[in-house]
């Protein structure tokens, strides 16, 4: 599979990473066995020293890592700096609490004694998504690596230098070499990491396609697997609702979630010859019938009220124009002769 970062803003390639081999791979594979037998072994103290670390390294350098997701996956520089301290928030969280989670219970059985005790499990695999490039990563990686664990990571293909800057942030932070490991390999690959008898568990953030590959490949080996697959909430407008109120929603509210499918309609093209932007917005919704949004004057407000730019710009608008690529023919569209700045955003999640 390719590994490349496109502006989605321009289009433009920025970089593109080649799959390592399978002789890289089986090295990786050491190296993260081998860490497992010492990082086992490291206290909770020890453990928080470095995961806090890379929370402080995340929070001195916001900029730093906020600019590759902006570049790779379109997120407004504004939510790209909030997803690094929020990463940031994440990693603090385990380091200060998994003692307390994973301490021992003792239990009071009618006869005997009786103790939970929690110990390391071993080397994790987990596949992780574009859309939240260290957010995901950061929810994987910290409470595993806090529980004594290590975690090799295949992340979405569209996201590359995210992925490496995640790796990097361990290793500066004084993570020993394979307890977080960032994998560009195939899918054929994939199937050969989780075969792999060194892998304990797999963790799988994507669709519903991909988990169904995952999970069965993970059953063949009678492996533990965790799976948050993909999905969207409806948006369903009835005929008694408040247009210029749910207008205003929509338009201002849904492209902050930066979802990535685009707002279906239960009728005709919805569209206004009104402003000077031509936006989609990113949701999975449904209109009733006979609740028509032609209308320009509920649109009209919304329009005067907020400002559309490039992810990357040093302003914080309230949405950005977008236009997705593989657009269903149904979509909320607000055209105008002259555009303003729009950009593709790449369709791609962890293994589909």
């Amino acid at each position: 599979m390719s590994y490349q970062s496109v502006n989605p803003a321009t289009g433009k390639v920025l970089k593109t990473f080649k799959e390592i081999s399978n002789k890289q791979l089986e090295t990786s594979l050491k190296t993260a066995a081998a860490c497992f037998d010492t990082w086992r072994f490291k206290s909770f103290t020890e453990r928080a020293v470095i995961v806090s670390k890379a929370a402080a390294i995340l929070r001195a350098r916001v900029d730093d890592f906020a600019k590759p997701v902006t570049l790779e996956m379109g997120k407004l520089l504004a939510e790209s700096r909030g997803e690094v301290e929020l990463s940031a928030d994440i990693l603090d969280y385990y380091a200060k609490n998994a003692e307390s989670f994973l301490a021992p219970q003792t239990l009071k059985p009618n006869s005997g004694e009786a103790v939970i005790e929690n110990t390391p499990f071993g080397v994790l695999f987990g596949v992780q998504p574009w859309n939240f490039p260290y957010y995901q990563l950061a929810r994987f990686a910290a409470p595993n690596l806090m529980a004594g664990n290590v975690v090799m990571v295949k992340h979405a293909g569209c996201v590359p230098q995210c992925a490496i800057a995640f790796e990097k942030l361990w290793l500066e932070a004084g993570a020993p070499a394979g307890a977080y490991t960032n994998l560009f390999i195939s899918y054929e690959q994939v199937n050969r990491v989780i075969d792999d008898s060194r892998i304990e568990g797999v963790a799988l953030t994507g669709s519903v396609d991909a988990g169904k590959s995952i999970a069965a490949r993970a059953g063949q080996n009678l492996k533990k697997t965790t799976m948050e697959l993909g999905g969207s909430d409806a948006f369903i407008v009835l005929e008694d609702a408040d247009l210029e109120k749910t207008v205003t929603w929509a338009v201002c509210q849904i492209p902050k979630c930066r979802l990535s499918r685009a707002m279906k309609l239960s009728d005709e093209l919805i569209q206004s010859g009104h402003g000077s932007r031509d936006w989609i917005l990113a949701s999975e919704s449904e209109f009733h019938g006979s609740a028509t949004l032609a209308a320009s004057a509920p649109i009209a407000s919304v329009d005067r009220k907020i400002s559309a730019t490039t992810p990357s710009s040093p302003d914080t608008p309230e949405v950005a124009a977008l236009r997705r690529r593989r657009l269903p023919t149904r979509a909320l569209r607000f055209r105008s002769a002259r555009p303003a700045a729009t950009w593709h955003w790449p369709r791609c999640s962890a293994l589909a």
